[in-house]
């Protein structure tokens, strides 16, 4: 299955990104089904966690962090901002926060796929 969505957008996806909502995230019971993970790793070792699942007509995001190293402290410093809370985002910020890399892959032309 492939879809409209590039690598390129995927790169993009946190970069000017506008919360719709916030809420505490002691207020809200995160799914044990129909949540996606998304997670972003940065060449320093920093890991940013991506907990995406929908709510009351809502797709909602969790962040948190972590690192070792020179990023230990960078990922201590956003999970204070960030942890505690879920913020509302735009449907198709969503969407692409979701996308899997199998989504991205096109068959091998002339290969039978059999199972």
């Amino acid at each position: 299955m492939t879809t409209d969505t590039s690598l390129s957008d995927l790169t993009g996806a946190l970069a000017g990104l506008a919360f719709d909502d916030v809420k505490p995230l002691a207020l809200i019971e995160l799914p044990e089904s129909g949540l996606a993970h998304a997670e972003i790793v940065t060449f320093d070792g920093l890991a940013i966690e991506l907990r995406i699942f929908a709510r009351d007509g809502a797709d909602w995001v969790a962040v948190t962090a972590s690192g070792t190293g020179a990023a230990e402290a960078e990922s201590d410093a956003i999970n204070e901002k960030l942890a505690r809370w879920v913020y509302a985002i735009p449907a198709a910020r969503a969407k692409l926060l979701r996308t899997r890399l199998d989504d991205l892959r096109e068959p091998a032309k002339g290969l039978v796929n059999v199972r």
